[in-house]
């Protein structure tokens, strides 16, 4: 484990005029009208030579944000999943190679038998990210006549049910599509092998062993006076509503701050 600290570019092997034109660029980039806020981080050889928040809290906020800001990471959040999918792999719960359909009996589509769990990681399922009353599959609100099952987040339970009886528009393997619906799979999937949400799983079995008490899977009502919040236009409803299943196909709150990290392609 490498435990970052502070010190300059020059510990960092960084040029320290590039480091300045950084500070430069994240501050004029939320006063202008690319972004509101903005949180920066470079860390190199286990120092951390740069570390800004600027900024205001949100749309309708604006509350300049601190370094302890908690942000919603959408699909930068998907390499959690796939951690959580090679953890029980190395627990030998799990097979990459086993099709899909052993773990969703459900499945009944074109090809949907020739899936297997390793092209779900590699977006070559086959599967589309399909749109419906002009809003993609994975953002729509959660059906109220669905009956997820104990555990699973409802959105999560629309969106597993909505692909289990759709057709691949192309054989798996043979194509590379990103699909944001994979990995809502994928993180049911932990949970239909290790009987946790992926939330607590996460939690459990890799935030808190690298001690990374600002991020989460799934929003967390802690973060509620840290949360940058965006606006309604993406869902057309409070995005909070939507991170619970958010978390499953890629995106959940996590904090820039420094935290303890592991090092190079090693997992606690």
């Amino acid at each position: 484990m490498t435990v970052l600290r502070e010190g300059s570019p020059a510990e960092a092997g960084f040029d320290p005029a590039r480091i300045d034109l950084i500070k430069v660029r994240a501050s004029e980039w939320t006063r202008g009208d690319r972004t509101p806020s903005s949180a920066v981080v470079a860390a190199r050889r286990g120092v951390v030579a740069l570390h800004q928040a600027d900024g205001r809290a949100g749309a309708d906020n604006d509350a300049r944000i601190g370094l302890d800001a908690v942000f919603w990471c959408a699909s930068l959040a998907k390499p959690i999943t796939a951690t959580a999918i090679m953890i029980l792999v190395e627990d030998g719960l799990l097979s990459l190679n086993r099709p899909l359909k052993e773990y969703f009996p459900n499945l009944r589509g074109q090809y949907s038998e020739r899936i297997l769990v390793h092209h779900l990681l590699t977006h070559t399922s086959g599967f589309l990210d399909e749109v419906v009353d002009d809003a993609p599959v994975f953002a729509r609100p959660p059906d109220p006549g669905t009956a997820p099952a104990p555990g699973q987040d409802p959105n999560t339970h629309g969106v597993v049910s909505f692909y289990e009886g759709k057709d691949c528009f192309k054989k798996p393997g043979a194509q590379n599509s990103y699909c944001s619906a994979n990995f809502t799979i994928l993180g049911d999937l932990v949970r239909r092998v290790s009987g946790v949400s992926l939330g607590q799983f996460a939690r459990e079995r890799i935030f808190e062993p690298l001690g990374m008490t600002s991020s989460s899977m799934g929003y967390d009502h802690a973060f509620d006076e840290r949360l940058v919040t965006m606006d309604k236009g993406f869902f057309g409803h409070d995005f909070r509503d939507r991170i619970g299943s958010m978390g499953c196909n890629g995106g959940g709150p996590c904090s820039p701050r420094r935290e303890t990290s592991p090092s190079s392609g090693r997992r606690s």
